[in-house]
């Protein structure tokens, strides 16, 4: 069975540090309560196109926290013989986030992929409605 785990929203809370990087760099108000949704606007600038903006530097990347449990999450769920353990994003450079899982969840695929539900998952563990509704559509589990 090989399980799918989305980054952002599941394994690290990478909003905080993506507002308070667009707040020292554009000097906006931006605040994590702001965004409700991925592609917000705030202050004339796209939350998504921001993200995508932060995640070309291998810093800002690094130095994004996991989530409290993430990484005993992770390990656990490694442990378990039946399943093949995969990260999935919709992240746009693939080195950074690499040196990221390594880090923080040791080696690990890691699937770069637009559209999650292509990348041939039993099952999704991410934040998006859509995208869990998606790998439903095609036979597989989403939590």
């Amino acid at each position: 069975m090989k399980i799918g785990i989305d980054i952002d929203g599941v394994l690290c809370d990478h909003v905080p540090s993506v507002c308070r990087w667009a707040s020292e760099k554009y000097g906006i108000d931006a605040r994590p309560e702001m965004v409700t949704e991925w592609d917000v606007q705030i202050k004339g600038h796209s939350f998504g196109d921001l993200i995508f903006e932060t995640y070309s530097d291998s810093d800002f990347v690094m130095a994004l926290p996991p989530y409290p449990g993430a990484v005993n999450g992770v390990r656990q769920l490694k442990r378990v013989r039946e399943v093949e353990l995969v990260i999935v994003t919709s992240r746009r450079y693939a080195q950074p986030t690499i040196w990221w899982v390594e880090e923080h969840f040791g080696r690990m695929p890691v699937y770069l992929a637009e559209d999650k539900t292509t990348v041939g998952l039993d099952g999704l563990i991410d934040d998006h409605g859509p995208t869990i509704f998606g790998i439903c559509k095609k036979g597989g589990t989403g939590i």
